[in-house]
C-alpha cells in the first residue's frame, strides 16, 4: 500500500473496472487491473479529521463511503470513468465488464448497483443461444430471491430546457426472459426524477411471460417510446428480476438500453405576407378542429402477487444520502 498506516475498512469494483477502498487513515484508496495501487486524502472541513469507513458502488457511477469523522456524514468519489452523453446512457449496459459467476453466486457488476443476488452468466454455460447482436453474458436473478435487481441512476440536468420545454423523448429496451415453461420474468423501469429525487414519472419495458417464449428458455426484445416529464433531472433505470415459482429466481435480463432525444427548438415562424388588395376583405379564419397532442409516459407495471412473489410497486423510490459539503477526492 503506498500508506504505510493504512487500515483497509471495505471494498468495492467501480464504473472504472477497479478496486476502491475506504481506509480508516482518512484515505479512499484504489487498485487497478494490473494490481497498482494508489491513495486519495478525503478533505474534511474542520476537525476532527475524515475517517471514512465501508465503501459501496452507487447506481450513480460513483462510490459512496460513510465518514465517522468530523462531521460524521457520506462522501462521494468520482471515477475516470465517465458516463456515456450520446447513444445509449448506460453503463455496462450489456454486461459484459463484469466477471460471470462459475456457481449460482453474485459478482460485482460495473456501473450497476445490484440488490441483492443479481449473477452475471454466459448464455454458453446456461446453455441457450445468445440473442441476434446480444453479447456473451447476461443478468440472472438467480438464487431463492423473490426480487432480485439492478439499478443505475443517469444525470440528465444538462438537457433541462428542452425536457421543461416539452421536448424530451426517451426510448427504453431490454431483452428480458425466462427459464423454460416457469413464469419467473423479468422487467425494466425507468423513473424520471427531479432535482431532489422526487418520481415525477415512469415508464417499462415488459415482462415477457412463459407464454411469449413459448415455454422455451429465451430473452425477447421489448422496447418503448415515451415523453419526459418537466422537471426531471436524472433518470433511474431498474432491471427487477422476479421469481414466481421454483426455487430460484429465473428471471433473464440483457442489453439494457436508455436512450434521450431532445428536439431542437422551434425556429422563428414566418413573416406577415402582403396585405389584402384595394376594396378586398380577409376571409374569416378557419375553425381549428384539430385535438390537442398530449404528451405523456406509460406506467410502470401495477402491483402483482403470485405464488411466492411480492408486490412489485408501481413507483420505486429511493432516496440518496447527501451530506453537504462533503469531501469528493478526485
Amino acid at each position: 500500500m503506498p500508506n504505510p498506516d493504512a487500515v483497509v475498512d471495505g471494498i468495492a469494483l467501480g464504473p472504472d473496472g477497479n478496486l476502491w477502498f475506504a481506509d480508516l487513515d482518512g484515505m479512499v484508496g484504489r487498485i487497478t487491473p494490473a494490481g497498482v495501487a494508489d491513495e486519495f486524502p478525503v478533505r474534511s472541513p474542520g476537525p476532527p479529521e475524515s475517517v471514512p469507513r465501508g465503501i459501496a458502488a452507487g447506481p450513480d457511477g460513483n462510490l459512496w463511503y460513510t465518514d465517522f469523522g468530523g462531521p460524521a456524514g457520506v462522501g462521494r468519489v468520482t471515477t475516470d470513468s465517465p458516463a456515456p452523453s450520446s447513444g445509449n446512457l448506460l453503463r455496462n449496459a450489456s454486461f459484459e465488464d463484469g466477471l460471470p459467476a462459475a456457481a449460482p453466486a453474485p459478482f460485482p457488476v460495473p456501473g450497476w448497483a445490484l440488490m441483492p443476488n443479481a449473477t452475471v452468466v454466459t448464455y454458453a454455460g446456461f446453455g441457450i443461444p445468445a440473442p441476434p447482436g446480444a453479447g456473451n453474458q447476461f443478468m440472472w436473478g438467480v438464487l431463492n430471491d423473490t426480487q432480485s435487481a439492478l439499478i443505475q441512476q443517469v444525470d440528465v440536468a444538462a438537457q433541462a430546457a428542452g425536457i421543461d420545454a416539452g421536448r424530451g423523448e426517451v426510448t427504453l429496451s431490454a431483452l428480458l426472459g425466462g427459464f423454460d415453461a416457469q413464469d419467473d420474468d423479468a422487467f425494466v423501469v425507468a423513473t424520471f426524477l427531479s432535482a431532489t429525487d422526487l418520481p415525477l414519472g415512469a415508464t417499462a419495458v415488459g415482462p415477457v411471460s412463459a407464454a411469449d417464449r413459448g415455454n422455451v428458455t429465451a430473452l425477447l426484445a421489448r422496447s418503448i417510446v415515451a415523453g419526459v416529464p418537466a422537471g426531471t433531472q436524472a433518470i433511474r433505470v431498474e432491471a427487477r428480476m422476479v421469481r414466481v415459482a421454483g426455487v430460484r429466481n429465473d428471471g433473464l435480463v440483457d442489453d439494457v438500453n436508455l436512450t434521450l432525444d431532445v428536439a431542437a427548438a422551434p425556429g422563428p415562424g414566418p413573416g406577415p405576407g402582403p396585405g389584402p388588395g384595394p376594396g378586398t376583405v380577409p376571409p374569416p379564419a378557419a375553425a381549428s378542429t384539430a385535438a390537442p397532442r398530449e404528451r405523456g409516459w406509460t406506467s410502470p407495471p401495477r402491483s402483482r402477487r403470485g405464488p411466492g412473489s411480492c408486490a412489485i410497486s408501481a413507483g420505486p423510490r429511493a432516496t440518496t444520502a447527501r451530506s453537504p459539503g462533503s469531501p469528493s477526492p478526485s
